[in-house]
C-alpha cells in the first residue's frame, strides 16, 4: 500500500507541478515545455508509425513465406510422386530405376535413283476422263482434292495398269502417293500394289485378279482404324507363293492419317519398302531372275471410299547399294572413285558413292572407317605407292569437310601397286587396279 501511495503521491505533485508552470511560467519556459511536448508527441507517432508497419510487413512476409513453402512441400511431394511412378514403371519393364530412356531411330536410307525413266502426274489428263494410257477392267477418273491442284486417280474396284511403264530393272526405285479419306464406320478394303512380269499384258493383264498370278510381287495395304493401319508383302514365283510376311501394323497410314508416301527398292532380288521415312521391309529374296515389267494397282473400294493414286516415279541406276554392302559385310571395293590422271585430285562422278559411304559414317558415329588407295602398274613402284597414300587422303578430306565426320575416325592407307586384282596389262585390267577399299570396325 505503501508503494501504491508514494507513485499516487508523485503523479499529483507532478500535476499541480504543471498547472503552477502553464499559470506562473514565462514565455521562454512554456516554448520549452511545449516543444518537447510536440517532440514527445512526434516520437510517439513515428513509434505506432513503426510498430504498425512492421505488423503489417510481418503478416505479408508471413503470408508469403507460407506460399512458397507450401509449394515447395507440394513440389517435393509431386516429384517424390513422379519418381516413385516411374520406379514402379521400371520395375514393370525389367529396366533399372534411373536408367536414362532411347529412342529407337529408323533408317532413312531411301534414294531416288539418279534416272527418270517413267513419271505420271496425270497431268495431260482431262478431269472426269480416265486416262488415256492406262487400262482397267473397272471404272475410274482423273480429279483434285479440295482446293489441291494435284490431280489424283480415283480407283475402286478393280485392276489399273499403266501402259507406258514396261520395265522394273534391277537397282530401281518406285514412288507413289497414295490417299483415303476413310469414316470411322466403315470397313476398309485393301489396296494391292503389284510389280509382275507379263509376256503379253494385254491377255495377262487379268490374271493377276485377286493378287494371284505367275511371277511378282504383291504389297497390302490398308487405312484400318486410328490404331494404325497394315502392310503385308508376298511374292509368287513359277505360279508358287515362296515368301509371305506377317501383316505390319503402321500409322503412317491409317484413318487418322490418311495419306502416305510409298517407296519401293528394288535392288537384284531384294525389296526394300518404305512409308514416308520408315522402312517397313527389307527383303533379300523377294525377286526372282524374271523379266518385271509391269505395275498394276488392284482395289476393292467402292465409290464411298475409293482410294487415289498420284505422283507415280520410277527411277532407274538407284546405285549399287554401297552403304548396306559395307554395313553388312565390314567392306566395299569400287572402282567407280575416279580421280584425275597421275594425281589424287577427286573427279565430281565420284561424289555420289563417297556420299553414301558419308551416309554410312554419319549415322554410325561409333565405327572407324579405313580408306584403302590402289593404283595400276603404270610409273614407278615409289611414285604409284605415293600417289595411292595421297588419293586415301583425299577420299578421307572429302567424308570429314562434307559430312563432320571426325578425322580420328578415319584411317587411310596406300598400297600402291601391290595388291592387283587382275595381272592383264590390257587397260581394262590396269582400270581394275586401279581402286579404293573400305573396311568398317
Amino acid at each position: 500500500m505503501g508503494g501504491g501511495w508514494g507513485r499516487k503521491k508523485q503523479s499529483i505533485m507532478k500535476n499541480l507541478f504543471l498547472i503552477l508552470a502553464t499559470i506562473l511560467g514565462t514565455q521562454i519556459s512554456q516554448a520549452q515545455f511545449l516543444e518537447k511536448l510536440a517532440d514527445k508527441a512526434v516520437d510517439a507517432a513515428e513509434r505506432t508509425v513503426e510498430r504498425r508497419v512492421e505488423k503489417e510487413s510481418s503478416e505479408t512476409t508471413d503470408e508469403a513465406l507460407d506460399k512458397v513453402f507450401e509449394k515447395d512441400k507440394k513440389s517435393k511431394k509431386k516429384k517424390k510422386k513422379n519418381k516413385k511412378k516411374k520406379g514402379s514403371n521400371d520395375e514393370a519393364s525389367g529396366s533399372d530405376s534411373g536408367t536414362e530412356d532411347y529412342t529407337v531411330k529408323t533408317a532413312k536410307d531411301f534414294v531416288r535413283g539418279n534416272k527418270i525413266i517413267f513419271q505420271e502426274t496425270f497431268s495431260n489428263a482431262v478431269i472426269g476422263d480416265f486416262p488415256g494410257t492406262w487400262n482397267t477392267n473397272g471404272s475410274g477418273e482423273v480429279v483434285t482434292l479440295g482446293s489441291g491442284n494435284t490431280r489424283w486417280l480415283k480407283v475402286v474396284k478393280g485392276l489399273y495398269m499403266p501402259e507406258g511403264l514396261t520395265s522394273i530393272p534391277d537397282n530401281s526405285t518406285l514412288e507413289m502417293d497414295i490417299h483415303q479419306t476413310t469414316p470411322y464406320n466403315i470397313n476398309v478394303c485393301e489396296l494391292k500394289i503389284m510389280l509382275v512380269a507379263l509376256n503379253d499384258k494385254n491377255t495377262e493383264f487379268t490374271t493377276w485378279k485377286d493378287g494371284w498370278g505367275k511371277d511378282g510381287v504383291v504389297i497390302k495395304m490398308s487405312p484400318m482404324d486410328t490404331h494404325g493401319g497394315d502392310i503385308s508383302l508376298r511374292n509368287q514365283i513359277d505360279n508358287k507363293k515362296v515368301l509371305q510376311t506377317e501383316g505390319s501394323k503402321t500409322k503412317e497410314f491409317s484413318v487418322g492419317k490418311n495419306t502416305v508416301h510409298l517407296s519401293i527398292w528394288r535392288q537384284g532380288n531384294r525389296i526394300r519398302v518404305y512409308l514416308d521415312d520408315t522402312k517397313v521391309f527389307d527383303l533379300p529374296r523377294a525377286f526372282a531372275g524374271k523379266n518385271y515389267n509391269t505395275l498394276i494397282f488392284e482395289s476393292g473400294a467402292t465409290n464411298e471410299v475409293p482410294f487415289y493414286i498420284s505422283n507415280i516415279v520410277l527411277a532407274s541406276d538407284a546405285g549399287a547399294d554401297t552403304r548396306h554392302k559395307l554395313l553388312e559385310t565390314g567392306s566395299f571395293t569400287t572402282n567407280d572413285i575416279l580421280f584425275d590422271s597421275g594425281k589424287s585430285t577427286l573427279q565430281a562422278s565420284s561424289f555420289s558413292v563417297l556420299d553414301e559411304i558419308g551416309e554410312v559414317m554419319k549415322t554410325n558415329p561409333s565405327k572407324h572407317l579405313t580408306v584403302i588407295g590402289h593404283t595400276d602398274s603404270d610409273g614407278s613402284e615409289q611414285d604409284n605407292q605415293k600417289l595411292s597414300e595421297q588419293r586415301a587422303q583425299s577420299v578421307k578430306k572429302y567424308l570429314v569437310d562434307k559430312f563432320s565426320i571426325s578425322s580420328s575416325s578415319i584411317s587411310t592407307i596406300g598400297k600402291g601397286e601391290s595388291q592387283p586384282v587382275d595381272s592383264g596389262n590390257s587397260s581394262a585390267a590396269k582400270a581394275k587396279n586401279r581402286r579404293v577399299e573400305f573396311t568398317l570396325k
